[in-house]
């Protein structure tokens, strides 16, 4: 059985602005909105979740390259 969503680590040094998952949306001429790139939402326009970068990291985390 597949789970919808994986259980939260719990290591607090991990967060979701060091996630490669990340996507950045302009919102605007101005403004960038964060998305999650592998979970969805049905209350966004383009269908990805809504992200705050300071958020804890969920079972979804990889580490994003430099």
């Amino acid at each position: 059985m597949t789970e919808l969503f994986p259980e939260e680590t719990i290591n607090a040094n991990r967060t979701c602005r060091t996630c490669a998952n990340r996507q950045r949306w302009y919102i605007g001429p101005v403004r960038i909105g964060q998305y999650c790139g592998v979970r969805f939402s049905k209350r966004t326009t383009n269908g990805l979740l809504k992200i705050k970068v300071t958020n804890p990291a969920c079972g979804f985390y990889k580490e994003e390259r430099k």
